[in-house]
């Protein structure tokens, strides 16, 4: 739940772009929906064009795949991710069908399943550069450390003038201690990019790990100078450094600080929080509440979420959403909340039974509609699945 916390995302709707501005792109006709620039429109166009029943084969794969993208503009992931696998059913041989699903799942913590996606869109187009760098990302989450350096390699091999790749795989050498090597790839960002003011940070980190903290602190200063939002972060002292785990926790706590909806920014903090702590570090406070107050709801609520989120404990997490319920029958948060986990079990008909229990309560809760599709598509039934998902659509919408 943790990790599927809105990121706003600026990219044009009818730009036929499988990757982010500066990457590789094959430009493909568009279909009608695509010409919407506005994603509700974009949405509201290809919804149009796939009920219609006019469109089939490519066409009608295109129509899921424009909205998908509208979807994941939106920050839709879930959406976007079912109307990207609709696309990949009707044409399973575009590689940006893939590579955009890919994306989707990574936004929704599914790394794993990221990365299948991801070498299936190689596969399908080896020239496209961008696979290789998504890919890169998600195994660097995953921390497969050594796959992500050899994606962000190739992508340097490719194109040597990519500074980001250069500044992520300096950061995957940051984060194995290969500190000279680091810094080498920092050296090459800067080089190319010299602007950049989280290069002249990690590179400090680089150096502040190696106690040279006179370079360290020059580097921190050239950052600072260029982003002056960095200088509210106090420089942490060369032992904190050392610890990439807490250097993500001061970043990422400093980037939602700035923007609350940096849901980049809330996952990373949650995924070093579950390297750095032990279990109960992190979840101690509530069951300090719930001894304390065994009949506070919100206190369940928050412990089931942060069970299923950082730690993927479903069963702790359903006893708190039964004990949740148990005290609150009418609570659709804690029916929806089971109801996902019972979805992540498998347990379909069971999450149906919460999803229409929550949607007789609140007949305008977009959340209970959404996780309701999922329970229709699981069970075969798509078009039960589809008339949930646009009636999410449409409350979100409104």
């Amino acid at each position: 739940m943790a990790r599927g916390i809105l990121l706003p995302l600026a990219f044009a709707i009818a730009a036929a772009c499988r990757a982010e501005a500066g990457r590789e792109t094959i430009e493909r006709a568009p279909v009608p929906c695509a010409e919407a620039v506005e994603a509700r429109k974009a949405i509201a166009a290809c919804s149009a064009l796939i009920e219609s029943g006019t469109a089939s084969g490519n066409a009608l794969a295109m129509a899921y795949f424009n909205r998908g993208r509208a979807h994941t503009s939106r920050s839709e992931h879930q959406f976007a991710v079912e109307d990207y696998s609709a696309a990949i059913r009707l044409n399973p041989a575009d590689d940006r069908f893939f590579n955009s699903r890919g994306k989707a799942y990574n936004f929704l913590g599914r790394d794993a399943s990221a990365v299948k996606d991801f070498d299936r869109a190689a596969e399908l187009n080896p020239n496209d550069r961008s696979v290789y760098f998504n890919r890169g990302m998600a195994h660097a989450w995953l921390r497969s450390l050594d796959l992500a350096l050899r994606d962000f390699s190739e992508v340097i091999r490719r194109d040597p003038g990519d500074a980001e790749a250069f500044n992520r795989r300096g950061e995957v050498y940051l984060r194995q201690r290969r500190f000279d090597r680091a810094i080498e790839d920092f050296d090459s960002a800067l080089a190319l990019n010299p602007d950049h003011a989280r290069v002249w940070l990690n590179r400090g980190k680089a150096h502040t790990a190696k106690g040279e903290t006179v370079w360290a602190a020059l580097d921190n200063a050239e950052a600072f100078r260029r982003e002056p939002g960095l200088a509210m972060t106090p420089v942490p002292d060369p032992p904190t450094l050392k610890d990439p785990d807490q250097q993500i926790i001061d970043d990422a706590t400093e980037a939602i600080r700035r923007d609350p909806k940096d849901a980049a920014a809330y996952r990373k903090r949650g995924m070093a929080l579950r390297r750095k702590y032990p279990f109960r570090r992190v979840i101690q406070d509530f069951d300090d509440a719930i001894r304390l107050d065994p009949g506070d709801i919100v206190a369940l609520l928050a412990r089931a979420e942060l069970h299923v989120a950082f730690y993927s404990e479903l069963d702790a997490a359903l006893l708190d959403y039964d004990e949740a319920i148990r005290l609150d029958p009418s609570n659709v948060a804690a029916l929806n909340g089971r109801g996902r986990v019972l979805l992540r079990q498998s347990r379909y008909d069971l999450a149906m039974r919460d999803f229409n229990e929550a949607i007789r309560l609140n007949p305008n809760d977009a959340g209970a509609y959404d996780g309701r599709a999922s329970a229709f598509i699981a069970l075969g039934d798509d078009e039960s699945g589809d008339r949930d998902r646009e009636k999410a659509a449409a409350l979100l919408n409104h």
